[in-house]
């Protein structure tokens, strides 16, 4: 089992989210909403992450966009320095996690309670 997750619809959400990591002294997994990657895109919800990790320096804090099946959006995401959730088969998640430890990312498989 991984960190908590909490699943965020927009910035402020999120920095609300990195706020509780930080008073909680915890790491905590940042997801996106499922149709966050199709509404935003990845160049925006990893600016979300950023926005929260400066507004809260002391929190723990990882972004995960989920990708729904697109492959395509998740090699977008990992190119912007997020985690990536993704529902495909099993020979492109594999060619996607190795893309993702390339880049020092990585494809969630399993997560934490939800928040």
């Amino acid at each position: 089992m991984g960190s908590p997750t909490v699943i965020v619809r927009d910035r402020i959400e999120a920095c609300a989210a990195a706020a509780a990591a930080s008073a909680a002294q915890l790491r905590l997994d940042i997801r996106s909403a499922a149709w966050v990657a199709d509404a935003y895109g990845p160049m925006v919800f990893a600016a979300m992450i950023e926005a929260a990790r400066r507004a809260h320096p002391g929190a723990a804090v990882r972004g995960i966009l989920d990708c729904g099946d697109s492959a395509g959006m998740a090699m977008a995401a990992l190119r912007h320095g997020l985690d990536v959730r993704v529902a495909v088969a099993d020979p492109i998640r594999a060619k996607l996690t190795q893309m993702a430890e390339s880049a020092g990312r990585a494809v969630v498989a399993g997560e934490g309670p939800l928040l």
